[in-house]
């Protein structure tokens, strides 16, 4: 797993990410520059503002745009900038379908020759607006896995954990929930989404220090932001990439894009 294979080569792969966006999307880019890099591209995480046209020769480099909705809209550049760096870079898109947030990434993401979403119904929905869209499948990266350095503490103490943005149907399953989970150590962490969410927010953890959390727990609880109607019962597949990597339990309502 940790292996860098014999070889490589092929473009240099550079993935930006807005540095006052979501820290979550700094996660997700970490793992792209780390799953590159362990198949021999040399990969670099440009997270301080700059653009492709920033940089030398951007044409001669893969160049993944990390939640386009965010780099670009929270970016000083004007539309034409925009356009011209979009042209030559590579959507990751990450947002759900029937938002606003989805609706501006696909905008942005217009005068991309190839975009990329996290989410099968993310992928579905860009390619029924006409882009090229293809489903990029999150996988597991060595650093996600801190099982090793937790064992010390012999078990789980974190009967069950939940994050997640704080949303009318999420608190409402978790109310409901409260009369079986008072007798557990149970960790609720939900936050406020409605702007992008910087480390240090309330209820978030991000990083090395939200993997640590999840080795020392034992069920991780998925619910969707909305389910009240199917088609949005949207499945966070990151946070269930990172579970697995520490041998979480996901417990889960149904969901779609799985």
């Amino acid at each position: 797993m940790t292996a860098r294979p014999v070889g490589g080569g092929g473009p240099p792969v550079r993935v930006f990410v807005s540095p006052s966006g979501n820290a979550f999307m700094a996660d997700i880019a970490g793992w792209l520059v780390e799953a590159a890099d362990l198949v021999g591209r040399p990969a670099t995480l440009i997270a301080d503002g700059r653009i492709p046209t920033d940089l030398s020769e951007p044409e001669q480099a893969i160049n993944l745009v990390v939640a386009p909705h965010e780099f670009w809209w929270l970016g000083d550049a004007d539309d034409r900038t925009i356009q011209r760096n979009a042209a030559l870079s590579v959507p990751v898109c990450t947002a759900q379908p029937g938002t606003r947030w989805f609706e501006m990434t696909s905008l942005l993401a217009r005068p991309s020759q190839v975009v990329l979403d996290i989410n099968l119904d993310g992928t579905a929905a860009l390619r029924a607006d006409g882009h090229d869209a293809h489903h990029l499948r999150l996988g597991a990266v060595p650093s996600m896995d801190r099982r090793a350095l937790n064992r010390v503490e012999g078990s789980r103490p974190v009967d069950l954990l939940f994050l997640g943005g704080r949303t009318r149907h999420r608190a409402e399953r978790l109310a409901e929930l409260a009369p079986t989970l008072w007798r557990y150590a149970a960790d609720l962490r939900l936050f406020s989404s409605a702007a992008p969410v910087a480390p240090g927010a309330g209820g978030t953890v991000f990083g090395a220090d939200k993997y640590d959390l999840l080795a020392r727990s034992r069920i991780l609880l998925n619910l969707p932001r909305d389910a009240t109607d199917g088609s949005r019962a949207y499945v966070e597949w990151a946070r269930m990439v990172e579970a697995m990597a520490n041998g979480v339990c996901v417990v889960s309502e149904p969901s779609t894009g799985t």
